[in-house]
């Protein structure tokens, strides 16, 4: 089992924190759309980015975790 210093457990939890909040903030963002202006043929580029953007942050956090696990096993 490998030994990270303090120091990078904590960047790596305060990243995963960032994005975590990230994620929270694109929904949000995408849900006051929808209330605002609705689901329509101008708003449907914005709905669509705002996907990528939520699946890209995703993906981060996950490699992320995977990374660590995996550097805690080793």
């Amino acid at each position: 089992m490998a030994n990270l210093p303090s120091s990078t457990l904590t960047a790596i939890f305060e990243l995963q924190r960032q994005i975590a909040e990230s994620v929270a903030e694109t929904s949000s963002i995408e849900w006051h759309l929808l209330k605002m202006f609705g689901e329509n043929e101008q708003t449907m580029p914005e709905f669509e980015e705002l996907q990528n953007i939520k699946e890209r942050l995703t993906s981060a956090f996950s490699r992320l975790c995977v990374l660590l696990l995996r550097i805690m096993e080793a």
